[in-house]
């Protein structure tokens, strides 16, 4: 059965984060004894001052900056609730990007229709220009430029 270790802090419920200062609501997780208890050892061994790490009388041993009665050890049983196989974990996310991709090129055919439409407004209000001024008896300057063909 696999543990977890994890070192908190009783005044508010704050987790020991990795080295040798901070605490934040997760925290750091040994997963063996040894490796915590040397954490713990070091992290004792040295005032919390983060610019002189003088070494601590017998008198004054903290953890963190925190009197030792102040910090409890956790010991969780990590259980497996969902297995999967590295397989399933490549094709989900396979799967999700492919999804994106999709998307993507959908966004870009709306975003293209959408340009095409534009150009054709743009290309009938033209010709109605063109038809106005012609009424007018007023010359016409540029030529109007070929219409597109799209397959």
């Amino acid at each position: 059965m696999s543990h977890m270790y994890k070192i908190r802090r009783k005044k508010d419920g704050a987790y020991s984060s990795q080295g040798m200062y901070g605490w934040d609501l997760n925290g750091t997780a040994w997963f063996d004894e040894s490796s915590v208890k040397r954490h713990i050892t070091t992290c004792i061994g040295y005032k919390y001052n983060y610019y002189n790490r003088n070494k601590n009388t017998d008198e004054e041993k903290k953890y963190k900056g925190e009197s030792l009665d102040q910090i409890e050890l956790i010991k969780a049983k990590i259980i497996a609730t969902d297995a999967k196989t590295l397989q399933q974990i490549v094709d989900e996310r396979k799967a999700a990007d492919e999804l994106k991709a999709l998307a993507k090129a959908q966004n870009a055919s709306k975003r293209e229709t959408r340009r095409i439409e534009k150009e054709k407004k743009d290309r009938e209000k033209e010709i109605r220009r063109r038809e106005r001024l012609a009424k007018k008896g007023l010359p016409v300057s540029d030529p109007l430029p070929p219409e597109r063909v799209y397959l």
